[in-house]
């Protein structure tokens, strides 16, 4: 069906329209779905080329394109390629809605997730706190996202120390505290803070 879309945009678009942009990311992220890198990176690489020339290099259409491949380049094991990427899109996110938005925070915590698989723990972690610094500015410090950050950082922390300081402890059960609250028990992402309920 994405092939059938792609052909008919072609037909009456042309390739180079940003209908037929989404078309190729949609099918490339089949593709990821199904871990068939090779063949969705020239499907996102085109998609990204296709809106940059149509939208200029600073549309939010171009930052998801970005995205799009940045991830698929976090996924291969890419992360020199993958971190460029990562900064473009949240520079783009900060051009069009400020650097207080949540869609920036989103995108400073992935790019943080980044340092994290290198164990670039150190380099994480300021990520992470500015990430929360705007989602505490956008929603409050009771917001699942915040926890969610909070998360992200007690795990930084914990292994840029080598172990659980007060810090840690703290920023955990802060975490699992808000999404056990605002969650539930049985949310995944709760589940995901329970390893903090112990300390």
């Amino acid at each position: 069906m994405y092939r059938e879309a792609i052909s008919i945009g072609e037909k009456h678009l042309g390739r180079d329209h940003p209908n037929v942009a989404t078309s190729l990311s949609g099918l490339a992220n089949l593709f990821v779905a199904r871990r068939d890198y090779d063949g969705a990176e020239p499907l996102f690489r085109e998609a990204l080329s296709i809106r940059q020339k149509a939208s200029g290099s600073d549309h939010l259409a171009v930052a998801l394109s970005l995205n799009n491949l940045a991830n698929l380049l976090f996924l291969r094991g890419d992360y020199d390629g993958a971190e460029p990427l990562f900064r473009k899109a949240i520079n783009i996110y900060k051009k069009a809605f400020g650097d207080s938005h949540p869609w920036v925070a989103s995108g400073l915590n992935i790019l943080a997730n980044l340092f994290v698989a290198k164990r670039d723990y150190n380099g994480a972690e300021p990520l992470y706190r500015e990430a929360i610094c705007i989602e505490e500015k956008a929603h409050d410090r009771g917001h699942p996202n915040v926890a969610i950050s909070l998360n992200y950082l007690a795990y930084a922390t914990r292994n840029t120390m080598r172990h659980i300081n007060e810090e840690t402890r703290r920023l955990g059960k802060e975490c699992y505290t808000i999404l056990l609250n605002k969650l539930g028990a049985d949310h995944p992402e709760t589940a995901n803070a329970r390893y903090w309920e112990s300390f």
